[in-house]
């Protein structure tokens, strides 16, 4: 606690040994009259120094207003063109993004006199050397350098994800830029101004040497002043020098920021056929066909790593595709541009613009299209309305709860009206709470304005719970496509049962149209070939029954929110089953089953391919 204690009068001594007391020695040393070493305190004050700054001509005012429209054009010319630059930089890679964060770093650690003689020998072959043209590109080399350091390290950590979803919400890319990006970057360009602003106002070397000493600056009206040993006169000079770096950067300390043609009729939404991706230059999805009919809910199921992400994205117009069509609405949408296409792309994290408020961040697809303000201010109600937001509508996205934000989200995705909403994994982050809150407000914004939703996840039980239909991704295609009951109770391929997680596999011989196994014989097609196979079926299946053709032995349970579900064993099967009993049975007991065939799902093949 003492050491506590001492810090803040600590760093009050060194706030004043270092700023406040040579301030005030320069305002002593303007004002003082014949203050000479080892005087502490000057012996009379005058204001001649002050006065006689409108004397001469006016030489030390006309310097002052050149080193100011010198440092502004500086400011604003450094901030417009180390943007893009910073930009640029951030979204190259490897050894390419360093050679060209490098080139930026040059001017800035380059020598002060080393640099001016450089841009001395370069602007006098314009012919420009010794005027104020010359003097203001000199002064922008490395008022660049130092702005494109500081938007690499902006756009570095940029969002992204948000200028994309713009683009699916009907941005062009210019609505991106002024309405999207732009109002994100106010902050950034005003603190990009100011370092151009300080890199130029005082500096020296750039404008004696390329200046030539005919562009008079107020550095170098100071310096002059001390080689002719006015230093009255200098000090004031210099106090001057102070004055306009404080009020910008007083300014650029309170300001606020950001961060803190019609398609034909159909009842088909979306077609998506023989698409193929690939990662890289690695090989991904292949023959991908389905389609999604308006108002329908499909869910695209499958592991990480999978494609579905990417499958989305393509949809999107987000991604490259390696071959295939996408047909939205009926219209050919593979080579349109995201913006173009009548989707709306929705990221797993809500990526909401930060500079509006929860009204706007919904609003903003019907601004971009000119929707009557009547009309805006009637559909966006509604909509937050629908997600119970109404009452947030002047909030900032900052000011909400995870779940509010993923409603906002969803509301200004259904405001674009699209044809088809694509959500990428839209409950994956969230807790058991907000994923029924973000779920329930899903379910109600499509039963009220029906879009067709197209769903990726890796969740069974979302996919269970949201789709209507489910697109079962495994290795490189669609391995199944069909309602939930029917994917879950008789999977499409082995592969597709283990991903699905299907709690038991027997091996065994098929064998004149019989499943032949240590749970005995079970009926199968006889369009199956002969030989080894296994049959896979859900804990569901199995049910106790006191006269059932199997005897399993009881090895333990494992209790649930829902149900229990028991370990048992059939020689050296082990089994798994949900079915009720009417008593816990004890370890070692031994237990009639019966086996629901229709729930079996037989596999031709061995078990371990």
């Amino acid at each position: 606690m003492t050491g506590h204690r001492l810090l803040r009068p600590v760093l009050l001594v060194g706030l004043g040994i270092s700023a406040i007391a040579p301030l005030a020695i320069l305002l002593l040393g303007s004002l003082g009259r014949d203050w000479f070493y080892p005087a502490l305190w000057p012996p009379a004050f005058t204001f001649d120094s002050w006065l006689g700054l409108w004397q001469g001509g006016g030489r030390m005012v006309g310097a002052f207003g050149t080193s100011l429209g010198l440092a502004v054009l500086t400011g604003m010319l450094g901030a417009v063109l180390g943007w893009p630059i910073g930009r640029l930089l951030a979204g190259l890679k490897g050894w390419i993004r360093h050679l060209g964060a490098g080139a930026a770093f040059l001017p800035v650690a380059a020598p002060p006199v080393a640099l001016a003689t450089g841009l001395h020998l370069s602007v006098l072959s314009l012919g420009l050397a010794g005027t104020t043209v010359g003097v203001l590109l000199s002064h922008l080399v490395p008022a660049i350098g130092y702005t494109a350091l500081y938007f690499f390290g902006v756009f570095t950590g940029f969002e992204r994800r948000i200028e994309e979803e713009a683009r699916t919400l009907g941005a062009t890319p210019w609505q991106v830029l002024w309405r999207v990006t732009m109002p994100m970057m106010r902050r950034p360009l005003a603190e990009a101004f100011v370092l151009g602003f300080l890199v130029s106002w005082a500096q020296v070397a750039l404008t004696l040497i390329v200046g030539g000493g005919r562009v008079r600056t107020l550095p170098l009206e100071v310096f002059a002043y001390l080689q002719a040993g006015q230093d009255r006169f200098a000090s004031t000079g210099a106090l001057l020098l102070v004055i306009p770096p404080l009020l910008v950067l007083g300014g650029n300390s309170h300001r606020r920021g950001a961060c803190g043609g019609g398609s034909p009729v159909t009842d088909r939404a979306l077609r998506v056929s023989d698409l193929s991706i690939r990662f890289g230059d690695a090989p991904g999805l292949s023959g991908v066909t389905f389609d999604v009919a308006a108002g329908e809910r499909l869910v695209l199921l499958g592991a990480s790593g999978s494609g579905k992400t990417t499958l989305l994205r393509a949809i999107a117009g987000l991604s490259p595709l390696a071959g295939g069509e996408i047909e939205i609405g009926g219209t050919k949408a593979t080579h349109l541009p995201a913006e173009r296409r009548d989707t709306v792309y929705l990221h797993q994290t809500p990526m909401l613009f930060p500079h509006l408020s929860v009204f706007e961040n919904v609003a903003f697809p019907l601004r971009i299209r000119g929707v009557p303000e009547a009309r805006v201010r009637a559909d966006v109600e509604r909509l937050l309305a629908s997600v119970l937001l109404a009452e947030y509508q002047d909030r900032r996205p900052h000011m909400l709860s995870g779940g509010q934000r993923h409603r906002v989200a969803l509301a200004r995705a259904v405001a674009a009206g699209p044809k088809v909403l694509l959500l990428d994994e839209p409950l994956a982050s969230l807790d058991p709470v907000l994923r029924d809150e973000v779920r329930t407000a899903l379910l109600a914004l499509q039963e009220a304005f029906h879009p067709a939703l197209v769903i990726v996840t890796h969740d069974l039980e979302d996919a269970a719970v949201l789709g209507d239909r489910i697109g079962l991704l495994v290795g490189s295609t669609l391995a199944q496509l069909d309602r939930p009951e029917q994917i879950f109770r008789h999977p499409a391929t082995l592969q597709v049962a283990r991903f699905l997680g299907v709690a038991n596999e027997v091996p065994g011989e098929i064998s004149a149209g019989q499943f032949q196994s240590t749970l005995g014989s079970l009926p199968v097609e006889t369009t199956l070939r002969e030989g080894p196979a296994v049959a896979v079926f859900g804990a569901d299946a199995l049910r106790w029954s006191s006269d059932g053709p199997i005897t399993a032995v009881f090895q333990s349970c494992r209790h649930g929110p829902e149900r229990v579900t028991r370990s048992l064993t059939v020689g050296d099967l082990t089994l798994t089953s949900t079915a009720a009993l009417d008593r816990e049975p004890s370890r070692g007991d031994e237990l009639r089953l019966a086996l629901d065939a229709e729930r079996v799902t037989v596999f031709p093949g061995r078990a371990d391919v």
